[in-house]
């Protein structure tokens, strides 16, 4: 018994490191604040989180021990979650003040459970009114 214990606890602090960058992960650099959009080249906010924090956007493991299946971060716009990472692709990288990257528990006690992946928060500049180009995309 205390073998099978050992072996859950090595898989699941190997599972926990699989998607983490260099350097000490996603959780360690910050949000992205307005200035640092605005020194790339990025049209949307996929491009600007490609850019400037790479590691947000690859899956943080397993979802769970019965669930092989990657996690990856669900994307919040001004705290109302609008779907997967593809979605960041339709919020133009002029309309967003600030992107932030919840881990898990943080992203639980916030939001509720199931955010295995942890959340990618999206702070518009109008502050919840969808900017040029997402229509109705975000209010589903």
């Amino acid at each position: 018994m205390l073998r099978g214990v050992l072996v859950c606890v090595v898989l699941g602090s190997l599972c926990s490191c699989a998607g983490r960058q260099a350097g000490g992960g996603p959780s360690r650099t910050g949000p992205i604040q307005a200035e640092d959009i605005a020194s790339v080249s990025a049209t949307n906010a996929f491009d600007v989180v490609r850019q400037l924090r790479r590691g947000w956007l690859v899956s943080r493991g397993p979802t769970s021990l019965s669930d092989p299946s990657p996690a990856y971060p669900t994307v919040y716009m001004d705290g109302v979650e609008v779907g997967e990472l593809d979605f960041l692709r339709s919020i133009a990288a002029s309309d967003v003040a600030e992107i932030e990257f919840l881990g898990t528990q943080e992203s639980n006690l916030r939001y509720g459970s199931g955010h295995f992946g942890g959340i990618i928060l999206v702070t518009t500049r109008r502050g919840g009114t969808p900017g040029p180009g997402l229509g109705a995309a975000c209010c589903r």
